[in-house]
Parts: structure tokens; C-alpha cells; sequence
């Protein structure tokens, strides 16, 4: 291999962007570790940054990250994603222990907030998504969570029937 063509696979190598660099060497780490051990050593690292930049530091640090993301995949993206994370979380948790998860995250923003705010921000989203979704979409939407609820509550007294 002459020096010219290994200048051009240098240069070639760098024109992979930072998030590109990340994606690969976590793809590789995921091999050597398998799924669970780099779930792992993502907890470890989300701990150990936790720990320098302080709750509010790192509360900020995810929103920021948050942002970003939902501008890169856009609002439709960003809410599928969410989804999917939702969904797998439930599963990991249990329903139960999902819907305490989510009591324990409306408590600890209510206690950030006040009840006051709490409400107000209840409200807000309401609102946003009220003017999102039209008034006929935002009652359609209303209508489908009352059926969800219903169904799901019919489906837990069948099941403590059966036992």
C-alpha cells in the first residue's frame, strides 16, 4: 500500500461524524457484552454522571438530549420512540409495577412543582393537545381512552375471576 492510499483510508475514516463514531463502537461494546451487560454498563455510566453534574445537572443534561432527539426524528418519531420505550418498560416492570412508576414520577413532579403547578401543567398539555388533535379528535381520543379503561378493567375482573 503506498503513502497516498493510506492518506486516502485516513481521510476516508474521518468523515464518519461523532454520533456515527458512537454508533459503531456501541454496536461493537453490545457484541463483546451481549444485550444485558451494556444495558448494565449504561446504568453505571448514567449513575456515575449523575453523580457529577447533580439531579437538577442531570435532569437538564436529559432534557437537552431529549430535545435534540425529538428534532432529529421529528414530533410523529419522537412520540413512536417514546412508544416503543413504554412498552418495553412495562413489560420488564410488570403492569403493576408500571403504573406505580408512573405514580412515583407524578408525585416527584408534583412535590418539584407544587400542586398548583401540577394541575396547571395537566391542564397545559390538555390544552396543546386540544389544539393538536382539533376538538372532534381530542373527544375521539377521550372516547378511545374510556374504552381502553373499560376494557382493561373488564379484563382484570375476568382474570380475578379465573383465579
Amino acid at each position: 500500500m503506498s503513502e497516498n492510499e493510506k492518506t486516502e483510508e485516513v481521510s476516508k475514516k474521518n468523515y464518519l461524524s461523532m454520533a456515527e463514531r458512537g454508533r459503531k463502537g456501541g454496536q461493537a461494546r453490545a457484541k463483546s457484552l451481549g444485550h444485558a451487560g451494556y444495558v448494565e454498563m449504561g446504568r453505571k455510566g448514567g449513575k456515575a454522571r449523575a453523580e457529577q453534574l447533580n439531579h437538577d445537572g442531570y435532569v437538564e443534561m436529559g432534557r437537552k438530549g431529549g430535545k435534540a432527539r425529538a428534532e432529529q426524528l421529528g414530533v410523529d418519531g419522537y412520540t413512536e420512540l417514546g412508544r416503543k420505550g413504554g412498552t418495553a418498560r412495562s413489560k420488564q416492570l410488570g403492569h403493576e409495577g408500571y403504573v406505580a412508576l408512573g405514580r412515583k414520577g407524578g408525585k416527584a413532579r408534583s412535590a418539584q412543582l407544587g400542586h398548583e403547578g401540577y394541575v396547571a401543567l395537566g391542564r397545559k398539555g390538555g390544552r396543546a393537545r386540544s389544539e393538536e388533535l382539533g376538538h372532534e379528535g381530542y373527544v375521539s381520543l377521550g372516547k378511545k381512552s374510556k374504552n381502553v379503561a373499560a376494557n382493561s378493567t373488564t379484563t382484570k375482573n375476568i382474570k380475578k375471576a379465573i383465579v
